[in-house]
This record gives structure tokens, C-alpha cells and sequence, in this order.
């Protein structure tokens, strides 16, 4: 029968020498055969009808998308569906489901498996993964709180544990701060990030002056020498010395010829719960004393034995000293102790030089 004569209700009887067309039956009508019947996909069961998974549509017997009318939910076409509703029902998505186009899909918590974003019930999740493996999960800039993903934390707010922290290298202990070797740009303050706390170390350390006794010495501060609270100065093993913020230090008290390591340090007090230092270290040496003077006390000026020799004090720490014997010995002579023996013919009237060389 063609689809016209069907849309006209008619239906197609052959018999032996014609083709004969009678009216057909509509839903609700009784028949005896579902040929009788106009509505595709309907059954004759002493009337014209749509099976119980199908819905008559006025046309024709059908399954039913989400969101439109059904009598039953074994007529909805998607799975996972219900027929609900007061009045006229519709397909609907089960409790435990919610509609992605034109399907039901589970809806999936936090560590739950998922296809679509739309399925993850937490809110700022993202469906992430290798496909056939993706889970809903926080992105990066969240944390999970049990039930959602909250917004990850600025350094100087309030935490109870260290994924809550926004800075890769922040850590919580009642607020977010900054990990040891770190330092906050922004010091206590809100909106700083966590930068290397070496960045702090002072540049160009430099001597401006020195004595037998004392050492001055200069540097540059960091570029965020907002983060530093106070600059220090160690000698060796001594006490460590605070100049607060100025970049410069008188060291006294040191001893003549001496080489004196020394640490300038950088404070951080405001990134973390305790302060946190950085430091340079140089090395700088005391002028030597001058030579003298001479100990006649322990000196031989006898020359009994063809020789004479000649003491002096020393003062300080020295490696050399020069001595000069005037008229014959133009070049000067180094010796490590103090004091020069003369003899063996060389000239008895001799001065000793005043120079020192610290090496």
C-alpha cells in the first residue's frame, strides 16, 4: 500500500481480479488484523492500539525523547529515564541522573568517573583524564572541601591544611605562608607571592676603609629590600651583629695584619612564623702593625762571634717581614720571624725596613 493511500486511512485488499482499497482503522478502532490498523508500530488487540512502549503520538506509535509526553517509561527512547509529572507526565532523567543532550547520564562526585563536565555535581569541577579514565576532579586553582571546589587561598588567609594554599611553594599552619627558602613579595600583606629566599642576598660587597684594628665595609641591597627586615654582620664564629637597615659596617676591635671572614646577612621576619636568613660572605684583611720596636734587652750587638743579631716586638698577625740593609744590600730581604742575624762579612751598621707583607 502506498504511503498516501495509508495517510488517507485506507487500506489494500487483493482480491482475485482486483485491488481494492477500504477505509483503514485508527487508534481505538477495533480490527481483527494489526493490517487494519494505520499507525506504524501499533497492534491490533480487538483494537488499534500502541504497545505499552510506544506512545500514539496522534499519528503513530513512538518512543518518546526527553522532556516530551508518555504515559509509561518504557516508552522514553533514553535510558535512565523516568515518566513523571502531575497532569500530563514526561520523560524525565532519574534522580541519579541528569540530562546531557539526549541522554541520562550519572550523575559523578569528586574521584567519580565521568564523559561530560556536566556530570560532576561538585561545583568549579572539571571531568579530566585519559578517555575511558576521566574522573570529576578540582582544577588547579581549587581545592576539594568535602563536597565542592572551593577557590584555592592567597598567602595571609586562614587555612586548616596546605592543599587550601594557592603558591606552589605556601604551606598552612593556621594561615598560608611561605615554605622555608622562601620569602612573601608582598611581606605580611595580602596578594604576595612566594619568591626564593636567596633573592635577598645583598650584591657588591665592597671595603671602603681599614686600619690595624678595624674594617669598614659597604654593600648594595637587594632589589626587594622591602623584604628585608634588618641587615647583619657576623665575624667568623663571633656574635652576629644587627645594623638594622643600613648598608654599611664599622668592625672594630680586630687585630692588625689578620684576614677576617665575615658574613653579611639578610633578615626575613614577615613570610613565615620564625625569621629566615640569607647570606654572603667575604673576606678582608686588617692592615699589618708596623714593625718594632727594636728589643736591645734581647738583642746581640756583641758581635763576639762575627755576627750580631737584632730583635723587635711584633704586634699582630705576621707571615713576613722585610728588612733592608742599608748601603750593602740594596734589595730587600724577607724573613718570616722577628728578628736578623748579621755576619759573615756584611756591614754592621744596617737599619731594619718598616714594611710587613700579610700573605
Amino acid at each position: 500500500m502506498s504511503t498516501d493511500a495509508r495517510a488517507f486511512g485506507l487500506i489494500r485488499q487483493e482480491g482475485r481480479s482486483a485491488i481494492v482499497y477500504k477505509r483503514g482503522r485508527g487508534n481505538g478502532e477495533s480490527c481483527t488484523d494489526v493490517a487494519q490498523c494505520t499507525m506504524e508500530g501499533a497492534i491490533c488487540s480487538d483494537t488499534c492500539q500502541c504497545p505499552s512502549d510506544l506512545f500514539y503520538d496522534g499519528t503513530n506509535c513512538v518512543k518518546r525523547a526527553l522532556g516530551e509526553s508518555c504515559s509509561d517509561v518504557t516508552q522514553c527512547s533514553a535510558d535512565n529515564t523516568i515518566c513523571t509529572g502531575s497532569g500530563t507526565k514526561t520523560c524525565e532523567c532519574q534522580n541519579t541522573h541528569l540530562q546531557v543532550g539526549t541522554s541520562c547520564l550519572s550523575k559523578s562526585a569528586l574521584g567519580d568517573s565521568c564523559t561530560d563536565v556536566a556530570q560532576c555535581t561538585a561545583t568549579n569541577a572539571v571531568c579530566t583524564g585519559e578517555v575511558g579514565s576521566q574522573t570529576c576532579q578540582c582544577p588547579n586553582t581549587h581545592y576539594n572541601d568535602g563536597t565542592n571546589c572551593a577557590p584555592k587561598k592567597e598567602l595571609g588567609v586562614a587555612c586548616t591544611e596546605s592543599v587550601q594554599c594557592a603558591d606552589t611553594e605556601s604551606e598552612c599552619s593556621s594561615i598560608c605562608y611561605c615554605k622555608s627558602m622562601f620569602y612573601d613579595s608582598n611581606n605580611s600583606n595580602l596578594g604576595g607571592i612566594c619568591k626564593p629566599l636567596t633573592e635577598l642576598k645583598v650584591t657588591n660587597p665592597a671595603l671602603t676603609t681599614r686600619s690595624e684594628t678595624f674594617l669598614e665595609i659597604e654593600w648594595t641591597a637587594p632589589t626587594a629590600s622591602g623584604a628585608v627586615e634588618e641587615f647583619r654582620y657576623q665575624v667568623g664564629s663571633g656574635s652576629v651583629i644587627s645594623v638594622n637597615k643600613k648598608t654599611t659596617a664599622n668592625i672594630t676591635g680586630l687585630t692588625p695584619g689578620n684576614m677576617y671572614t665575615i658574613k653579611i646577612i639578610s633578615v626575613d621576619k614577615d613570610s613565615r612564623p620564625t625569621e629566615q636568613t640569607t647570606y654572603v660572605q667575604i673576606s678582608f684583611a686588617t692592615k699589618p702593625a708596623v714593625p718594632g720596636p727594636i728589643d736591645l734587652g734581647n738583642s746581640d750587638l756583641t758581635a763576639s762571634d762575627g755576627q750580631i743579631t737584632i730583635r723587635w716586638t711584633s704586634t699582630g698577625t705576621v707571615t713576613n717581614y722585610t728588612v733592608t740593609i742599608s748601603e750593602l744590600v740594596p734589595n730587600p730581604t724577607v724573613i718570616n720571624n722577628p728578628f736578623y742575624v748579621i755576619g759573615n762579612g756584611n756591614n754592621a751598621a744596617q737599619e731594619m725596613g718598616t714594611d710587613t707583607h700579610l700573605k
